[in-house]
C-alpha cells in the first residue's frame, strides 16, 4: 500500500512539472525587432491610433483567454507603433518623457482606468515605462510597460483579474520580451 501511495506521489509530481515546463511560442519579428514568447499563438491585428503627432498605425500581436475565466492572465499583447520622425527629436530627456507618459495617460484615459503605479527606467539602454492600471471599479488590472527606441515605441501589456495580479505567467510574458538588432 505504501508503494502505491508512493507511486501516486511521483507521478502527480511529475504531472506538474511537465505542466510547469509547457512550451511557450516565441514570436519573433525581425522587422519590428522584437522577441516575446506567448502561451499559445496570438493574432495579428493593425489598429490606427490618434496621437498628438497625427494618426499613427499600432501593430499588435495579441493573445485572448479571457473566454477562460480560470486563466492567470486573460489578454497578452505586444504593440508597436512607430512616430514620425520629421520635425522630431526622440534621443531629448524631455521628449522620451512626454512619450512615455503619453502612453500611459493614453491607456488611462482609453480604459476609464485608474493609474495605481508608474515607473520610469530603462530598458537595454531605452527609456521605459512600466505601470498598472485598475479597469472596470478595479475587477481587473493592466500590467504594462512601454519602451522607446528613437522613434517605435514598444508596448508589452497583460490584463487579469485583480486577486491574479503578480502571477508567474505574466512575469514570465515581461520577462521574455527582448529587443532584436535589426538593419537600418
Amino acid at each position: 500500500m505504501k508503494n502505491t501511495y508512493t507511486l501516486l506521489v511521483v507521478l502527480f509530481m511529475f504531472n506538474i512539472t511537465v505542466a510547469q515546463q509547457e512550451e511557450w511560442i516565441a514570436v519573433k519579428d525581425i522587422e519590428k525587432g522584437y522577441r516575446v514568447d506567448f502561451p499559445s499563438q496570438p493574432t495579428g491585428k493593425d489598429q490606427p491610433v490618434s496621437t498628438a503627432v497625427g494618426e499613427v498605425m499600432m501593430k499588435m500581436n495579441m493573445l485572448d483567454q479571457s473566454a477562460d475565466l480560470n486563466s492567470d492572465v486573460l489578454i497578452y499583447m505586444i504593440a508597436y507603433t512607430v512616430y514620425p520622425e520629421e520635425g522630431n527629436s526622440y534621443d531629448d530627456p524631455e521628449t522620451i518623457d512626454k512619450m512615455l507618459d503619453g502612453s500611459v495617460n493614453g491607456a488611462v484615459q482609453n480604459t476609464n482606468g485608474t493609474l495605481l503605479s508608474s515607473v520610469k527606467g530603462t530598458f537595454n539602454g531605452f527609456g521605459s515605462v512600466e505601470s498598472k492600471i485598475a479597469i472596470q471599479s478595479g475587477l481587473y488590472i493592466i500590467h504594462m510597460k512601454g519602451i522607446l527606441v528613437s522613434n517605435k515605441l514598444y508596448l508589452i501589456q497583460t490584463i487579469c483579474a485583480k486577486e491574479k495580479d503578480n502571477n508567474s505567467n505574466d512575469k514570465r510574458f515581461f520577462e521574455s520580451f527582448e529587443l532584436i538588432k535589426t538593419k537600418q
